[in-house]
């Protein structure tokens, strides 16, 4: 059982963010290298057929390449991946 309060569960609070990060890290490098940019728009907040444009790709291509990073980060949404991708620094959103 976690700590309730004090530094004990600063500690822990802080190695557990670590442990998921490295995870999620670790999922990230397992993508294909096309995948990578795929991830950065599509957690940026673009739609496929933008990404698809962006990218010189048919929206499919994008379509298909998003379910399978989804499928490797082990993501259920698209909030789920955004969380995962933020705690580690990836897909600020576009200004």
């Amino acid at each position: 059982m976690p700590p309730r309060c004090g530094r004990e569960a600063r500690v822990y609070k802080t190695s557990v963010v670590f442990i998921l990060s490295s995870t999620y890290r670790q999922r990230i490098d397992s993508l294909i290298p096309r995948g990578h940019p795929v991830l950065e728009l599509v957690v940026s907040g673009m739609l496929n057929k933008q990404v698809a444009g962006e990218l010189g790709a048919a929206e499919k291509t994008i379509t298909i390449h998003r379910g399978r990073i989804m499928a490797k980060m082990h993501a259920k949404s698209m909030v789920d991946l955004a969380r995962m991708t933020g705690k580690i620094g990836i897909g600020r959103r576009r200004r």
